[in-house]
């Protein structure tokens, strides 16, 4: 049985790891107890990311450490992906400063510097001494 969806949005999705780069229109889709993020290239999905219980890419599902071990190249901690997907603080708000429509953090974690904005238009979560980029950009931005 299929969790019914609460909410549809398109966002313009760059994902840049060592495993895999890309950039294009993504569907995310909200439900009440998990997130569905796919991107269709040529109409065939080439990312489905599905946040619940467990974190499931691409039809491989992992526990979140191991997810975050994967996908972020660092454990991190069991919530980051969902607080990423929600706009809301990382790392307890370390390190965060209000904008004027959001806010950004740098955040010192072991020898290196994360950067993570969230503005109405985008969500930014930048690791550069992992290669990790991921950018959701609402299509307003891009218009």
């Amino acid at each position: 049985m299929k969790t019914p969806i609460y909410e549809t949005s398109s966002v313009h999705l760059t994902l840049r790891t060592p495993q895999f780069r890309l950039s294009d229109m993504a569907f995310v889709r909200q439900g009440m107890t998990s997130t569905n993020i796919q991107v269709f290239t040529a109409g065939r999905v080439v990312l489905d990311l599905v946040v619940g219980d467990s974190l499931c890419l691409n039809g491989t599902c992992y526990d979140k450490i191991a997810f975050n071990r994967h996908f972020f190249n660092d454990p991190h901690y069991p919530e980051l992906l969902e607080e990423i997907l929600s706009g809301q603080p990382i790392y307890e708000r370390r390190g965060l400063e209000k904008t004027t429509h959001g806010f950004i953090q740098h955040i010192a974690l072991r020898g290196r510097e994360i950067v993570y904005e969230v503005a109405p238009a985008y969500t930014l979560f930048r690791d550069t001494q992992r290669g990790i980029l991921m950018r959701m950009a609402s299509l307003k931005e891009n218009e």
